[in-house]
Parts: structure tokens; C-alpha cells; sequence
């Protein structure tokens, strides 16, 4: 595996600084992004509750200030910034959460502090990123609750996307909401180009070995020959195949490509190579470069990997983003 095959080698921000904030971005994904764009990152603060996140940061980033809670801190304490970006959790939102309690339990009420901050330091730029069951949460009144607080940003033009990383150079099926803000813009439109899509097969480390035996216990080799009969699948082929879940729930498979990564990632089959998917072949289906390092224990590894924002996405979103007004 080598550098990001998403990378355009015209997409050189090079010259630019700015001055960033994240909120509940994981595994700072935007930072990641903006590195690879060349851009002088003056790293203002970061914010995740998650204990092992914040070593993550903090040993790969040092952020100038970091916040265990966005709900406990002072606003006007915080920095200046030309960019804000935040993932707020999108469990609560998520149809793969038989609850979707949405705004009724406290991490799903984020989206308003992440308002506050917004409102508090009007940045430059924002982009809100979360996922697109929010669109029809509620019977849609959610989603009219977000772009109704959004709307009273003075001087802001906003720009609603549902973006799927499949569509950005990575074999992923995720398709995300991003909310993306710009203060005092020059141009009303925000067009974002697809690109080449690899197959999974050149994201794959092809010196680890099959495992069979440790992967393929009962209760999955059930789950994944369910899978072969309801997908029509061909073992010899490239499929990527959840087969962690309960049989025919959430069992999800796809040729030459992944299903969403979520925070259940472990067992993500691959039906030609007879192993599971490893962290770091996940954190590349992420979009993140291979010198990319976790620090935390494999364990854990996987719930931060899919609960990370796509790197590839972030990356175009970024070039379009800034080059458009530069």
C-alpha cells in the first residue's frame, strides 16, 4: 500500500494557512486532509470525549488545546479560527440504530454546540459532517430543526451535499451529509467532482495470509453463507462481506468494494483472500495514508476507524473548498 491513490497531484494548496478547529472529528480526519493538501495547519484545539481518541490526537497532532467536552467549556476562551470542522455523533440519527432518539438524549444535542461555536467565532469556513439517515430522522423534522438554526448565520451561504466516499478514489459505500459553510462567498454555487474509483483489491496488503479457522467459527460461517446465497456471491471473487452481525440483520456485501465501515468493523470477510479486513487495510478504506499510526490498542482500533470522517472526502471537499475561493 502506498500513498493515497486519491491524491491529484494538482490539488496543491500549498502557500495556504489556516488557522482549525475540530470537534468530535475522531481521528482528526480534517487535519489529516489538509496535510496531504499542503496546507500550513496551525492547529488551534480538538475535542472527543473517548480517553483513547484524545492520546491519538495528541500524540499524532498536539493540538495547541484540548477539550475532554464540548458541553464544559468556556466559548469565549476559545481560540480564533479560519476553519471549524465537526462530526457530531450520529448514532442517534443513524437507521441502523433501532432507537434514533436523536435530540432527546445529550450527545445527540452536539449539533447545537457545535452551532454555538459557530455562531461565537464565525469562522471562515465550516463543514458539519454526519450521517444521511439525519435527512429523514424524525419524519424529516430533525433535518428542518438543523437547516433552520444554520439559516440564522448571518453572512453564511450553506451548501447541503450528501457525498459518498465510494465516489472520492475509495471502494467504500458511505454516504455522509455535509453541511458545508462559507462567510461572505464569492460564488453561490459548490460543485465537487467524482473521481476514479479503485477496487478494494489495491487497498489490500496482500502479504497477510488466510485464516480460515479463527475466522469462520459457527455462528459467522452461518452469516456469511446466508450472505453467498442472498448476494449471489462467487467466493472466488472480490467480496467484502459484514458477517459480525446477527444472521441477516445488517449483513451487508459487495463486490470489488466495502460496505460501510462501521464501529462493528471487525469482521469484514474477504471472500478471495479467506481473512478478515486489518486495521490498517480498514484505516485506508478511511482514505488515510499508510504513514498514518494508531496508538491504542486493536481492540479499539476499530470502533475509532468507523467512526473516523472519510480523509479522501474531506480532501476534495477541502480543494474545492478553498481553491474556489483563493
Amino acid at each position: 500500500m502506498n500513498r493515497p491513490m486519491y491524491l491529484n497531484d494538482d490539488f496543491n494548496l500549498r502557500g495556504l494557512t489556516l488557522k482549525v478547529g475540530t470537534d468530535c472529528s475522531g481521528l482528526d480526519s480534517p487535519i489529516v486532509a489538509l496535510n496531504l493538501l499542503n496546507v500550513n495547519v496551525i492547529h488551534k484545539w480538538s475535542c472527543d470525549s473517548d480517553k483513547d481518541i484524545k492520546k491519538q490526537i495528541i500524540n499524532t497532532f498536539k493540538p495547541e488545546l484540548y477539550f475532554d467536552d464540548m458541553f464544559n467549556r468556556d466559548l469565549g476562551s476559545l481560540p480564533d479560527i479560519d476553519l471549524y470542522v465537526c462530526g457530531f455523533p450520529c448514532q442517534s440519527f443513524s437507521i441502523a440504530n433501532p432507537h434514533r432518539q436523536g435530540f432527546e438524549i445529550k450527545h445527540g444535542t452536539l449539533f447545537f454546540e457545535a452551532f454555538k461555536v459557530i455562531e461565537h467565532k464565525r469562522p471562515k469556513y465550516f463543514v458539519l459532517e454526519n450521517v444521511k439517515g439525519l435527512i429523514s430522522h424524525n419524519n424529516g423534522e430533525t433535518y428542518t430543526v438543523v437547516r433552520e438554526y444554520l439559516s440564522t448565520l448571518e453572512d453564511y451561504t450553506i451548501h447541503y451535499k450528501v457525498l459518498n466516499t465510494m465516489d472520492f478514489g475509495v471502494p467504500q459505500n458511505r454516504p455522509r451529509l455535509y453541511m458545508i459553510g462559507i462567510r461572505n462567498a464569492e460564488s453561490t454555487t459548490f460543485e465537487i467532482p467524482k473521481t476514479y474509483r479503485y477496487n478494494v483489491s489495491h487497498f489490500l496488503d496482500t502479504s497477510l495470509p488466510s485464516d480460515t479457522e479463527r475466522c469462520l467459527i459457527p455462528r459467522r460461517k452461518k452469516c456469511l453463507e446466508w450472505a453467498v446465497k442472498n448476494y449471489s456471491i462467487d467466493e472466488q471473487e472480490e467480496w467484502v462481506v459484514n458477517i459480525g452481525a446477527s444472521l441477516g440483520t445488517f449483513i451487508t456485501a459487495m463486490k470489488d468494494m466495502t460496505p460501510c465501515i462501521l464501529t462493528f468493523c471487525p469482521y469484514y470477510y474477504l471472500t478471495k483472500r479467506q481473512r478478515f479486513l486489518s486495521p490498517y487495510e480498514l484505516l485506508a478504506l478511511q482514505g488515510f495514508p499508510p504513514s498514518y499510526q494508531l496508538h491504542s490498542a486493536r481492540s479499539k482500533q476499530y470502533k475509532q476507524i468507523g467512526n473516523a470522517m472519510s480523509v479522501n472526502v474531506l480532501y476534495c471537499v477541502f480543494w474545492v473548498l478553498f481553491e474556489q475561493q483563493r
